[in-house]
């Protein structure tokens, strides 16, 4: 009986711990994606802002 809780325990334990690190990993893989569709934005604004520069400069 006692050693058979102890199984138990350790199964629970080490799959509590799995979840965690893959939670963290995930989460820690979506800030990643999160700054790199931030970078992305701020380029397309950049560009837009040149395009809009150049047309109005072919304009004159």
């Amino acid at each position: 009986m006692k050693k058979a809780f102890i199984l138990h325990f350790l199964a629970i334990t080490v799959s509590v711990l799995i979840m965690v690190i893959s939670v963290t990993l995930s989460f820690q893989s979506i800030n990643k994606v999160n700054g790199l569709i931030s970078e992305c934005y701020e380029e397309k604004e950049l560009l837009l802002s040149a395009q809009t520069a150049h047309y109005k400069w072919g304009a004159i």
